[in-house]
Formats: structure tokens, C-alpha cells, sequence
């Protein structure tokens, strides 16, 4: 190995070094809020990182490079023949398909085929260098063969090119159909035998208000960042489905007080029986009684430290900046559909130091948490279907709801 090879091989030893810095930089409150460790991610990328630095090393002090240059055009060959074939056979997981079974071992050709690109390039260049072949004989080969690695690359459906949100719909729409739609690569989950239907069907909206719950979980200097968690003051704006199973979660978590705010009075008297401590009427309340009502019910009346706007009204918003204490942290999940525009001041964002989240649906990952949390607690969480209809009395079932009469109402198909 000569002096100019040596930084081949520094060059990668630092880059890894930065990205086990960058990793630490972008996991460690996602560990501490998951695991309870700050190093839980960097721990496993230092594995992986040092499994891969001692492949390199092996390679640069056993690998002869005269025959890794011969066999150059022989493996870039063989890398085009498995991104073809991952192209048509490939393992399909998480709507991505990336990978080759090949018995119990997974292959990723796209790793082997990038490899033997640079291994291709680097033995053409060396016999046609294009300041004496020109551009056309020198250049022009190699880029059409580096094109055909990066077109069966991007053929290869992908996370990143086939995001969660939006999913394609069929062109007629899926709701009250025949049919159910399920796209490819969805994530299915079995509902446990013991669990009721009645139940069962809280999952979704579970799921929305476990992430919810989540973003309003920011752990940190205990002087400036505040989220949820036990013994933190928890708001909840809005009495719905969503906004009963947040304000049930954070009293399972040991929040204190946990303070809903919403309507009308039996869907707060539910919500009381879920775990909120203090519920307020928005009818019988103004905004500004309302909004001094959450500062009284909190220590030193300084606001909330998290609050979970779940109502779907856009003045809500403008509440929950008001309600939220200095350093708290304020999520918006209450919109899916547009709903208009609110004013609000920035500078109330800014002189408070509010952490703002938005919240869109939920993953995978939520669902199964949310049938686990079911499992558990379905006995408690179940008063929330308050009504049931046979499926001849939709109708109906959707105008108990749209007039809120009931908190959750299910239509049983037969």
C-alpha cells in the first residue's frame, strides 16, 4: 500500500467517525423516550461501524488489487444481473422492494451493485482515459453503463419514493364500498381471539391519540423544554373520540392533573371517568374563562406543559399557544381535513418558547402499540363506544354522531 492509497482508506474511517457522531446527534432523545438510554442507537451503531471497519481493513491487507481489477467487468456484469432480479423477484417488506431471499439470508444487490459500478468505472477509466480517448470514447461508454445500474435502482418501488402519506386511492373512493383497498406492503395485525369487536374498533383512533401522546412527550432541561409524562400538567382541547383516549393515556402515565377541555357535558363526563381530573365546559365558558381556568388548575398557574389540540377547530390553536406554559409543547392533531385559517401572533410562539408539532395519522407501529394498550385496558377504554346501530340504521348512526350524541358509534354488520 503506497502513501497515496492510505487516504482511501482515512477518507472512509472518517466519514463513518462523523456519521456515529451524527446518529448520536439525531437518536438520543428518541432513546431516551423509547429505551430510557440516551446511547441505546449509538451503542448499535458503534457494532455496525466497527464490523465494517474491520471488513475494510481485511480488504485493503488481503485483497490483491490486480485481480480485483481483472474481475472488475466480471462482477459489474453479475451486479446488473441482480438488480434485474430483484427487479422481478424481489422480497417485498414495508412497501419496499429491495432485497433477494436467498434461503434464511436476505441480499441487497443494490449494495453490490453500487460496489461494482465504482469497481467498473475505475478499470475502464485506467484503459480509456478520456483526455486521449475524448468524450465520446472515453466518457460516453461508462456513463451508459453507470446509467443502466441507477435506472434498475430507481425501478426498485422504495419508502423514500413510495412514502407512507399519501397512499393512492382507487379512482371511485373506499368509503361504504364492497371492496376494501389495501395497498401493497401495508402492515396487517391480528386482533387477539379474547379481544371484543367492541373493543377492537378503537384501534384506529387509539393509534391516532397514541401519536399524539408521543410528540407531546418531550423529555430535556427540566428549566425549559416540558412535555408530558408523570407528574407533568397535561391539556386536552376536545372531548371527542381522539381527545378522550389522549386524556385516558396521559392519566395512565401518571400525568397530574390531566384538564379537558371540550363538550357537550356527557362527553366530559366520560372523559372524566377515563382519567381527566378537571373538565371544562366550553358552553358554559368564554375563551378567556376558559383559558384562566386551565392556568388556575395548574401549578403556579403557569399553563400547561403539554397541550393536545384534538378538537379540529382552527381557533383551538390560538387556545392552546394561551394555555401552554412558557417552554411547553403544544400538538396540533386535531386537523385532517381543511377546516380554514386562524390568526395567530407569532411572537406568543417565541416569547413563550413553545415547542409546536403538527400530527398526521399514525404508522404501523402505533397500531400495534394501541391493540397491546387495548389488551390491557379494553375494559376501561370500551365506555367509549357509547351507541351501536344495525347496518339498515347507518343513516342514523351518522347523524347520532354529526349532532355528537354519543362519544363513539359502532355499526354492527350483521
Amino acid at each position: 500500500m503506497n502513501r497515496g492509497d492510505r487516504w482511501l482508506i482515512v477518507l472512509p474511517l472518517l466519514l463513518t467517525a462523523l456519521g456515529v457522531i451524527m446518529v448520536y446527534s439525531s437518536s438520543a432523545i428518541l432513546g431516551i423516550t423509547r429505551y430510557q438510554d440516551p446511547n441505546y442507537f449509538l451503542a448499535r451503531q458503534f457494532v455496525r461501524a466497527g464490523l465494517g471497519v474491520l471488513v475494510l481493513l481485511l480488504c485493503a491487507t488481503l485483497v490483491d488489487l490486480k485481480r480485483l481489477e481483472r474481475a472488475a467487468p466480471v462482477l459489474f456484469g453479475a451486479g446488473l444481473a441482480l438488480l434485474v432480479a430483484v427487479s422481478a423477484l424481489g422480497h417485498v417488506s414495508n412497501g419496499a422492494t429491495r432485497w433477494l431471499r436467498i434461503g434464511f439470508l436476505s441480499v441487497q444487490p443494490t449494495d453490490v451493485g453500487r460496489l461494482a459500478t465504482v469497481m467498473f468505472l475505475a478499470w475502464w477509466l485506467k484503459r480509456n482515459p478520456p483526455a486521449e480517448s475524448g468524450f465520446v470514447r472515453g466518457l460516453l461508454p461508462p456513463l451508459g453503463f453507470v446509467g443502466a445500474a441507477a435506472g434498475l435502482i430507481l425501478l426498485q418501488p422504495n419508502l423514500c419514493l413510495r412514502p407512507a402519506f399519501p397512499r393512492p386511492l382507487p379512482p371511485d373512493g373506499s368509503a361504504f364500498a364492497d371492496w376494501f383497498y389495501l395497498p401493497e406492503g401495508s402492515a396487517l395485525y391480528r386482533v387477539p381471539d379474547t379481544m371484543s369487536d367492541r373493543v377492537a374498533v378503537l384501534t384506529e383512533p387509539l393509534a391516532a391519540a397514541l401519536r399524539a401522546f408521543e410528540r407531546s412527550f418531550l423529555p430535556g432541561d427540566p428549566e425549559r423544554s416540558h412535555g408530558t409524562g408523570p407528574g407533568c400538567s397535561l391539556a386536552v382541547l376536545g372531548s371527542g373520540p381522539v381527545g378522550a383516549l389522549v386524556a385516558a393515556l396521559g392519566s395512565m402515565a401518571g400525568c397530574e392533573p390531566v384538564i379537558v377541555v371540550g363538550g357537550p357535558a356527557s362527553r366530559l363526563d366520560l372523559c372524566r371517568a377515563l382519567g381527566a381530573t378537571t373538565v371544562l365546559d366550553i358552553a358554559a365558558l368564554d375563551r378567556p374563562s376558559r383559558i384562566e381556568e386551565v392556568r388556575r388548575a395548574t401549578p403556579h398557574r403557569l399553563g400547561a406543559d403539554a397541550v393536545v389540540e384534538a378538537a379540529g377547530v382552527p381557533e383551538a390553536l390560538a387556545d392552546g399557544i394561551e394555555m401552554c406554559r412558557p417552554g411547553g409543547t403544544l400538538v396540533e392533531v386535531g386537523h385532517y381535513t381543511d377546516r380554514g385559517t386562524v390568526t395567530i401572533n407569532p411572537l406568543m410562539l417565541c416569547r413563550k418558547d413553545i415547542n409546536l408539532f403538527g400530527c398526521w395519522g399514525y404508522g404501523p407501529r402505533q397500531f400495534g402499540h394501541a391493540l397491546r394498550v387495548l389488551g390491557a385496558h379494553g375494559g376501561l377504554l370500551g365506555r367509549l363506544v357509547t351507541h351501536t346501530f344495525p347496518l339498515d340504521d347507518i343513516v342514523e348512526a351518522l347523524e347520532t354522531a354529526r349532532r355528537q350524541e354519543c362519544m363513539k358509534a359502532v355499526v354492527e354488520m350483521a
